[in-house]
Order: C-alpha cells, then structure tokens, then sequence
C-alpha cells in the first residue's frame, strides 16, 4: 500500500507543475509559460497529460487514505512534494539554459530522496517508515542544501555567465553513479541495510559481503559521498564542493569506527577478516581496530 501510494503523491506532484507552471507565468514575469517552452499545440496535450496523472494520482491517494489517514501525511504528502521538484526541475533543465544546472540538481535530488523510499520498500518493508524518504535527514543536512541554494543564487548574481560544463558533467556523473551504488548496496544488503546505526544485533542479521560490498565495506556511505559532492559539481557551486566532500568525510570519520564497533562484536573473527580484504574506500577515512578487551570477550560469547 505504500509503495503504491508514494507512486500516486509523486505523480500528482509531477502532474500538476505544468499547471503550476502556467499560473505562475502569469503573475510572474520572468516564468515562461509552457507554450512558449514546448510550443501551443504540445502544451495543450502536456496539460491534458498533466491533468490526467495528477488526476489518477489524487484519486487513488484518496482511496487509500479512506482506508488508512496516517498514508496521506507520511506518504502522500512527501511523495507529491518531492514529485513537484522533480516536475520542477524538469521543467527548468529542458526549457532554461541559463538554469539548466539548477534543474539538474532538483532532479538529481527527488530522484535521490524519492527511491531511497522506493528502494526501502521494495527490499527492506519492515524498516520502511516517513524517514525512509530521508526528508528529515538531519538539521546539519538542511543546513548544508541552503548553504548551497544560497552560493548557487549569489554566484548567479555577480557572475551570471560563469559556467563549467566540464564540471557539470563531472556532477552528473558523480550524482548518478553515487546514487546508482548506493541503492545497489541497499538491494544488495536487503534486510540487512538500515538507515540508523544498528546496536544490537536482529536473529536474520547476516553480514553482506557479495555484490558492491567486495568494492567497499560501506557502499552506501560511498555513494552518497559521491553523491552529495555530485550534485554541488552540478551547480558549479566550487565552496560547496570543497565544503561537503570536507564535511562528508569529516562525518564518516566518526560514523564508520562507531559502527564498525558494533559489527565486530556481531561478527567477531568474520568480520575482522573482512576487513582485511576489502577497504573503505573513502579517503582519510579508517574504520575499528578490535581491541584485545573485544577479542576476550569473543571467546566467551562463542
């Protein structure tokens, strides 16, 4: 029911930009209508198109909210948000060149944050919550995409000509392989995946150590680095990319040791070993060392 439902918000998200689109063109005027992006006759079966989606989208929604109310505020609502950005940046990429960096980055951003709760509930349902969509990532998270909206907006206004293509290519690049391998470790991982720090080991938890893990010991962890760094190349936005691959880095540096903590004392010897083999992968960045206190008490949990 979830899953469906978050295809129906997201649909009537994207659905009605076009819509969205045209009213604003016509109180603001530097917003161009859909016509004069696509052309009349295009734009009449756009809308029409548009319409419709949002339309089956906001029927279906309906459908299962009389069946469950909580559905509309954890997925409803934040699928046909994230669904307007991705209509959104669409919209900016193919009809405005002189923003088409800034559409890139909005449709690299709900993809992201969309099929992270995709992903969720196709292979780990038992986790899936509102936080799946990682919306509600963190403060610092929130922080750091104004930073960059800010950069972006003053960079446009002192040097509205300054454009890197290399470097957007760069980004999108970075921002789909990193989004590509970290849902491969999310498929990979399965059950085993979790987006908070497991402390206390589940009965089926395995360690994962087939796929994209014999690349790194925490893909996820890389491919959102990438990511996250891809997505300021695509806004040429070259403080914030310093700043989040800094600050990333900066992150997992006390992420990965703390957890590594708890999967050495879940794995023991298996997953010492494991470390051995297959690294991190993310510069500067080392993971725990067992202690010779940790290694006691192996032999006795064995």
């Amino acid at each position: 029911m979830e899953l469906s439902g978050a295809f129906a918000g997201f649909s009537v998200g994207v659905g009605l930009t076009p819509w969205a689109v045209d009213l604003l063109s016509s109180y603001v005027k530097f917003i161009p209508s859909v016509a004069s992006i696509v052309g009349g006759e295009i734009s009449k079966n756009l809308l029409l198109g548009g319409g419709i989606l949002a339309s089956a989208g906001a029927l279906y929604s309906l459908f299962q909210v009389g069946k469950n109310r909580n559905l509309f505020t954890n997925v409803h609502l934040p699928a046909a948000f994230i669904g307007s950005v991705f209509g959104a940046g669409l919209t900016v990429a193919v009809a405005d060149s002189e923003h088409r960096n800034l559409g890139l980055y909005m449709l690299s951003l709900s993809t992201f944050h969309f099929s992270e709760y995709i992903t969720t509930a196709l292979f780990n349902y038992h986790k899936l919550s509102y936080d799946s969509f990682l919306l509600n990532h963190s403060r610092e998270y929130h922080i750091a995409a104004v930073i960059s909206w800010l950069e972006y907006g003053v960079r446009r206004f002192f040097f509205p000509h300054f454009s890197l293509p290399l470097l957007t290519t760069a980004g999108i690049v970075l921002a789909v392989s990193g989004d590509l391998l970290r849902k491969a470790a999310m498929f990979t991982a399965r059950s085993n995946f979790s987006h908070q720090i497991v402390t206390a080991r589940e009965e089926k938890h395995r360690l994962v150590t087939a796929g994209v893990y014999r690349i790194s010991r925490h893909p996820s962890y890389l491919g959102w680095l990438l990511w996250s760094v891809g997505t300021q190349a695509l806004l040429n936005n070259p403080i914030c990319i310093i700043g989040y691959a800094a600050a990333g880095i900066a992150f997992f540096r006390d992420r990965i040791p703390y957890e590594e903590e708890f999967l050495l004392d879940f794995f023991k010897e298996e997953y010492e070993q494991y470390q051995q083999e297959v690294p991190i992968r993310i510069p500067f960045v080392h993971g725990h060392i067992a202690t010779p206190y940790q290694r006691r008490m192996w032999k006795f949990s064995n």
